[in-house]
């Protein structure tokens, strides 16, 4: 288990920065489209797997991106993106925590979705 959460890593490692960074982007806005309407709680596994890919590698982009490069034309990350992303996000670890059956997928999500609500929460005092 431990190698293949490596190989995991390693491949979210990489898709974080192809494509200057869009991926992250274009994988939320398809991530917003099949959600909008959607209880959280009814979530499939499909569903849950992308958006725990989507927080790791929102995660990864995080925690080496300056606050320039945050704010620049190319981010990984759009700012008019952040409010319904952290309301979103939130509004699903939310659900996930009180509904969580023990699923793997679901505490893998809970663990990297709470990580990218600190980072955003400790990068806040940046100027957006």
């Amino acid at each position: 288990a431990g190698s293949n959460h490596q190989v995991f890593q390693g491949i979210a490692n990489a898709i974080a920065y192809m494509e200057g960074g869009d991926v992250p982007k274009a994988l939320w806005r398809h991530i917003e489209s099949v959600i909008t309407d959607m209880d959280p709680s009814q979530l499939k596994a499909e569903e849950l797997h992308l958006l725990h890919l989507q927080a790791l590698l929102v995660s990864q982009t995080l925690g080496v991106l300056s606050s320039e490069e945050l704010q620049g034309a190319t981010a990984p990350l759009c700012r008019h993106d952040m409010p319904s992303y952290v309301a979103k996000v939130s509004a699903l670890a939310s659900t996930i925590a009180w509904t969580s059956s023990g699923s793997q997928i679901r505490e893998e999500l809970l663990e990297t979705a709470g990580r990218v609500l600190a980072q955003l929460y400790r990068i806040c005092d940046r100027k957006w």
